[in-house]
């Protein structure tokens, strides 16, 4: 078998491992990740914020908050190690994660933000994009921190 052709063969099997119809993880297998992703957060922040599930997930719903998760708290770790970041996570009590047809983030309330996963893989964030989007989301927190 040419090298080529060795390569393309392995691709093909890499591509069928991510199978659509494997079992979705469960609310609670979703938040003790989630617990075991955020126990850096407290040093960084003095707390961790809480992290809720939004209600009635289905199993895409799951799926995309499960592959969101290491995304998120990579990006919330990022933004913790900065000063005006820092200041502005401190202010954030809860953190509701669940999905939509396109990522989202927003603040809904003065101390919630809301992160939405996408439902389909191939619109997966990146720790830069889900980074920025948060950023902006808590850009009137910055504001008020840069300002004191």
């Amino acid at each position: 078998m040419p090298v080529t052709d060795n390569v393309i063969s392995r691709l093909s099997a890499c591509a069928r491992l991510e199978v659509p119809d494997a079992p979705a993880p469960s609310r609670l297998e979703l938040q003790r990740q989630a617990a075991a992703y955020s126990a850096g957060l407290p040093a960084l922040l003095g707390r961790a914020p809480a992290i809720q599930l939004a209600p009635d997930l289905d199993d895409d719903d799951r799926r995309a908050i499960d592959a969101l998760l290491p995304v998120l708290f990579d990006a919330l770790t990022a933004i913790a190690g900065g000063g005006a970041g820092r200041a502005a996570l401190v202010g954030i009590a809860r953190i509701e994660i669940g999905a939509a047809r396109s990522a989202a983030v927003w603040k809904a309330a003065p101390d919630r933000l809301v992160v939405r996963a996408p439902r389909d893989p191939a619109a997966a964030c990146t720790v830069a994009a889900l980074r920025a989007a948060i950023e902006r989301a808590i850009a009137d927190t910055l504001d008020v921190a840069l300002d004191e």
